[in-house]
Parts: structure tokens; C-alpha cells; sequence
């Protein structure tokens, strides 16, 4: 890690962004809230995963 540098937010595309964001609360706990437009999960170390809707298909690199 360097110092003095952090992640403070990640979004994250998706098709049911809500669902997703559940998913990963449950599986990292935190809390869940909407800020925004996008589903959140703060976790614990005060990491936030924003799940955004996405309506594009996914296209394999």
C-alpha cells in the first residue's frame, strides 16, 4: 500500500443494482442505503460500493 493514498468509493454496473448491493451486505455486511441514484454499501472500514443501473449487455473482453 502507499502511503497516504486510499479507495474511498467503487461503483459497480449492473441490471438490478439493488439486488446486487443486498447481495454483497449480506456477504460482506455494512449497511445498505440509496445515496444518490445508486444502492450503497458502506462496509465497516468505511469502504463504499455504489451500485449503479446499467442497461448495456455485457460484452466480453
Amino acid at each position: 500500500m502507499i502511503k497516504g493514498i486510499c479507495i474511498n468509493n467503487i461503483a459497480i454496473d449492473s441490471k438490478d443494482a439493488v439486488r446486487l448491493c443486498n447481495f454483497y451486505t449480506e456477504l460482506l455486511g455494512g449497511d445498505s442505503c440509496i445515496m444518490g441514484n445508486c444502492a450503497t454499501l458502506r462496509t465497516q472500514l468505511g469502504l463504499e460500493l455504489l451500485f449503479m443501473e446499467a442497461d448495456f449487455e455485457y460484452v466480453k473482453p
